[in-house]
Parts: C-alpha cells; structure tokens; sequence
C-alpha cells in the first residue's frame, strides 16, 4: 500500500499547520479528514476544513528539548495531549511528498514557510500543494471521475463531492486509517473528533483538530474566548488612517466621518468595502444579520426574541440604523456596487493591492497591502460602543 503509514504522518502534520488551510471566514472550525482510492496500490488520505485555530510542531529539531509555549501548554483544557513517546510515525521518518489538493482558489500556502520546513524536519513528509483556478468545482469533480485523487485534500464541509466520494468508497475512514497505522494515535484525540463528525455508516470521514467538545467549552468560558480568531472587525489602511491625523472612532458616524476625510485623499480608492460576501443578494436572501458590519452597527442575530414570540430582524429598529449608515455611505461615495458581486477570490485580491481604504472581514483574515513598509499594512479598529459580540 504506497505511503499508507506515511499519510498517517501526513495527516498529524496537518494537524500541526492547520491555521495555515483556513480563512474561509465562515464557521469556526478546521476539519481535515481521511481516504482512500479504491486502486490496490495507492491510499489517499483527504483533509476537509471550514475555517481554523492554530497549531504548531513540537519538540526542538536536534535538542530534545520541549519549546517554552509546549511546556507550560494546558493540554486538558484544550482536549489535546502532547505528542508522547512511542507514536508510530515516529518509526519512519524517512523523507516523503504527499500530494495535497487545496479546493480553493485563493488557497496560498505553498509549504515553505518556516513551519513547514519544521515540521518536515520533524516528520519528513513534504507536501505538494495543488489548487484550482477558479472555484467552480470542476477540477474536484474531473479528479472523482478520473479516480486521480490525491494523498491529502482540503474540501468545504458542505460540498457534495464529499458525499460522492463517501459514496463511491474513495475515502479512506480515519478509524480504519488509524486502527491499521496508527492506533495510539487515540491516545492524543479529544475523544468527540472520532463521534462528532460521523457518516452515516457509523464511520468519520473528517477529521478535525478544533471540535466544540467539552474540552473546549470549558476553556473558551474560562478565558473568554469563544469567538475567537473569527471575531469580527473593521480595517482600515494604517498610512491613511495616519494621515488625518488617528481621530477616535467609536461609532459608525466617527467611522464615516474618518473614512470620508480617508476617501478625499485618496479618490481612487474604494472607501469600505465587506469583504465575505455578507451583503451579496444570494446571502442576504438567507441571513440578515450583515456580518461582520452588522457586529459593529449593533446588529444581533437574524431574529429578535420577545417572550414567546421570535420576530425577523428586517422589522426592528436595530436593522433599519445598519441599513441607512450603508445608505449614507453609499451616497457619499464610500459604498460602491463591487462587494456585492465580487466573488471572494477576487475581494482578497482587491484588499492585498491596497485598492480599498477599509473593510470588514475576520481577525483570523488580517492583510497588508504590497510593499515591506509596516505603515502600509490595515489596522484592525476598536469594537464601536454597540458592538455585538455573537456568543454561543
């Protein structure tokens, strides 16, 4: 079977680089899971993820000596355990690349980075990277149907090509995967990843390293972190935000007052622009809550609840301010059509060549405009005063 301990290994070096496959800037969580081709020689592990929490290697390469950030690491509080003497893809760590499929087109990672290069001298699995050019399915679906799939993929949790590979006996479940290879490997599993995720065969097919499990829960109340790297924020081009000299923005009329002294300046620019699709008409139609822009313009959630009656938010004061700040801005010029059609590639394209003076996406998704000076990078903006701040 070619490479089948060693996509075991390949899978726990996912694990340890996950932050790096997420910014999807939707749900919480980064799922990778595993397969297998049904051909008698080649086994492929695939890797499914819906947004992420951040991970790293272990030890010291050549010291055997445990890092600071892993010694003094709770690992019960987050459900984890350290990586304990004796796993089995400590028995080969003999150099290896494992084909890895990305099906995003503004995937990135290209595995030189300084982690990548620390887990491969950890493991000795490289990873060749593979994405589409556009994010219509057809490559996925060219693959299924060739029976070419990869070693390792990265697919949204809802796409139905995961279903058709489940179907078609493609994927290789991950307790098959782990029982043959690499048992011990449930001795470091929050014990939800092999329950939470199952088809309906009774087996997992995804296999994720963040899972509100209660591990989980239990630290994200203890320390307040329940939003996480998903919180939501507002950007803004840090040189220009210099330039008029940092006033204090604690609301949505400072902003627009900031933003319009930022947009006189810089007329080329756009002025602010939602950069996760939030207010594109296909979205809308399903969810009225704006996003990230909601959050700082005092919106909650798509209903409001009053005693036993639960009504839609489009019918209460709170949605009507959001709406007439767009409004506002829209005629002042600081709103422009672009992020309401613009596909998602190509609003991260927008934001990381400097064309648009503030925007509104995810922490987890901070950029910088090209260029190696630091003034020119986006700077996140205080939560306004009526922030809303979505808990679970």
């Amino acid at each position: 079977m070619k490479h089948a301990k060693r996509i075991a290994a390949g899978v726990l070096s996912t694990v340890m680089v996950v932050t790096a496959l997420t910014g999807c800037g939707q749900e919480p969580a980064a799922a990778p899971e595993t397969g297998a081709e049904t051909a008698e020689d080649t086994q492929t592990s695939t890797v499914e993820t819906t947004a992420g929490e951040e991970t790293a290697s272990g030890e010291t390469e050549g010291s055997g000596e445990v890092p600071a950030w892993e010694a003094e690491m709770d690992w019960e509080k987050i459900g984890w355990q350290p990586d304990p003497e004796g796993l089995e893809w400590r028995e080969d760590t003999s150099p290896v690349t494992l084909d890895y499929y990305a099906n995003f087109s503004w995937f990135s990672l290209d595995w030189t980075d300084s982690t990548a290069k620390r887990v491969t001298e950890k493991t000795g699995v490289d990873l060749n990277f593979t994405k589409p050019v556009v994010d219509d399915g057809q490559k996925l679906n060219m693959m299924i149907a060739g029976d070419q799939l990869p070693d390792i993929m990265t697919v949204d949790r809802n796409d139905a090509a995961l279903q058709t590979m489940i179907d078609a006996g493609m994927l290789w479940s991950f307790e098959d995967l782990i029982d043959q290879y690499a048992p011990k490997m449930r001795e470091i599993l929050p014990k939800e990843i092999l329950s939470n995720y199952q088809a309906e065969d009774g087996k997992t097919y995804q296999f994720t390293t963040w899972v509100q499990g209660e591990a989980w829960q239990k630290a994200a109340r203890e320390y307040n972190q329940i939003i996480g790297t998903n919180q939501s924020t507002i950007s803004v081009r840090k040189d220009y935000y210099d330039e008029i000299g940092r006033p204090e923005i604690k609301n949505m009329d400072d902003f627009i007052e900031a933003l319009s002294q930022m947009k006189a300046n810089h007329p080329d620019k756009m002025g602010f622009y939602p950069a996760d699709n939030s207010m594109a008409a296909s979205t809308f139609a399903s969810s009225a809550n704006l996003s990230h822009y909601g959050r700082y313009a005092g919106l909650g959630s798509d209903y409001s609840v009053e005693g036993d009656t639960a009504s839609w938010v489009v019918r209460e004061d709170t949605f009507k301010k959001p709406m007439e700040y767009l409004n506002q801005m829209y005629l002042q010029d600081l709103l422009t059509k672009d992020p309401f059609i613009d596909t998602k590639d190509v609003a991260k394209a927008k934001i990381e060549q400097g064309d648009v003076i503030s925007y509104a996406w995810t922490i987890s998704d901070g950029t910088k405009v090209p260029g190696d000076n630091l003034d020119t990078q986006y700077e996140i903006l205080p939560p306004f005063d009526n922030y809303v701040d979505r808990r679970l």
